[in-house]
């Protein structure tokens, strides 16, 4: 009779591995680059056959390799799989643009994330919070990186800073003979583009250099506020800046008669004293119409 003369052979699963190498966790909007061990008949779920693949998965996924062997005779595959973990990315948002003057602060806020790292560092009162205080004195643009740890956005803050605003003024006069005389004022102060008068008499102006006239005798308060038309702006008020005297009326005779008589023999000009009054030119004619 015949005889069976077939053998076992046995394959030791060991001897049969293959391992998908590459990043395994990426942020969205992210690529890696998946690699297979070893092997030469490779196959991938993407139906893609290279030794390697670029992978951009929007959500987390699961990619398996195949690979065909050979030990001795006997054919097989080996398969590894790999997850593709896919964490969202922060929208981060370093908030709106902001102007301050020269001294000042701005609060910054930051939102998208947990985790924040501001830079420049310098005059923030905090670098690693969502909301510092920025104390720059030049226009300084800031720069949040939001969860910088892991997935990570940036975004970007400018805050401006513009030169101080100062409030002076002069007048001219400040002191005046009568009602109704023009009173100049004038601006002296820096880097204003907008001015607010209040002339102490219920009346205002919105010039740079208004001119005004008081109606009623007083001492009067002048107050100017200045403005850049933004975030700077200052305030001056000169108390009792400007004095209003009433109005001087003279008096004295259309004629007299120096004669020693006791009548009418001296010349005034009334009242007295004239203050405020430093001269007065007076001509005399006589009867005739003559300057004596």
């Amino acid at each position: 009779g015949c005889r069976d003369t077939s053998e076992t052979v046995k394959v030791q699963a060991d001897e049969l591995s293959v391992t998908i190498l590459g990043d395994i966790s990426i942020c969205e909007g992210e690529s890696t680059v998946l690699t297979a061990s070893e092997g030469s008949n490779i196959k991938w779920n993407t139906g893609a056959n290279s030794f390697s693949i670029a992978v951009s998965p929007l959500e987390t996924t699961t990619y398996i390799l195949s690979v065909a062997t050979t030990v001795g005779i006997c054919f097989g595959t080996i398969t590894d799989t790999a997850i593709v973990e896919v964490s969202p990315k922060p929208d981060a948002d370093a908030g709106k643009d902001t102007t301050i003057c020269v001294g000042g602060s701005a609060q910054l806020i930051a939102t998208g994330g947990t985790l924040f790292a501001w830079t420049p560092t310098d005059d923030l009162s905090n670098d690693s919070i969502h909301n510092p205080v920025a104390s720059p004195v030049i226009s300084t643009a800031y720069i949040v990186n939001v969860n910088p740890t892991s997935c990570a956005d940036a975004d970007t803050v400018t805050v401006t800073v513009n030169p101080a605003v100062t409030a002076d003024f002069t007048a001219v006069p400040t002191t005046v003979n009568g009602i109704n005389q023009a009173v100049q004022f004038t601006y002296t102060g820096n880097n204003a583009t907008v001015w607010l008068w209040d002339f102490g008499d219920n009346t205002a102006s919105s010039d740079q250099n208004p001119q005004h006239t008081y109606k009623n005798s007083g001492k009067y308060s002048v107050s100017l506020t200045a403005s850049d038309a933004g975030t700077c702006s200052a305030t001056l008020i000169k108390t009792e800046y400007i004095i209003v005297e009433d109005e001087l009326k003279l008096f004295m005779p259309a004629a007299f008669s120096p004669n020693a008589d006791g009548e009418n023999d001296l010349l005034r000009v009334l009242p007295q004293p004239l203050l405020g009054v430093k001269t007065i030119d007076i001509k005399i004619y006589n009867r005739w119409g003559h300057v004596v």
